[in-house]
């Protein structure tokens, strides 16, 4: 009995460490963004994939204010660079919640500036 008892946490734990292998975006190269992105992509279920891609444009642009027009007419290659630099490394599940923050930050802030309290 104790053997199986073992035998059973060691496939829990095989397990585990298989489902945390996410596939994560990596933006070293052109070539690697547009296959990991992709492969993220593909990870998840295709309702999950429009709001993936609204997430991934939220976080690349989010350190990008106002004054970001003249730096992308100045050229697209350190620009882009720039914006895809917070997506290194993540997965999917933490691309979507980082613009769930951002988006929040962003009504607080909003709010704030109206001088309102949420409802």
């Amino acid at each position: 009995m104790r053997r199986r008892w073992w035998v059973v946490v060691a496939g829990l734990a095989a397990s585990a460490v298989a489902c945390g292998t996410a596939p994560r975006i990596d933006t070293s190269s052109d070539e690697r963004v547009a296959a990991s992105l992709q492969e993220v992509r593909r990870s998840l279920p295709p309702e999950r994939r429009p709001a993936f891609d609204e997430a991934v444009a939220t976080v690349a642009f989010s350190r990008f204010g106002k004054d970001a027009v003249p730096e992308m007419a100045a050229g697209p290659t350190g620009f882009e660079a720039r914006a895809l630099e917070p997506l290194n490394g993540m997965t999917a599940h933490e691309v979507l919640t980082e613009a769930r923050r951002i988006v929040a930050e962003r009504e607080a802030a909003g709010t704030e500036e109206r001088g309102a309290t949420p409802p």
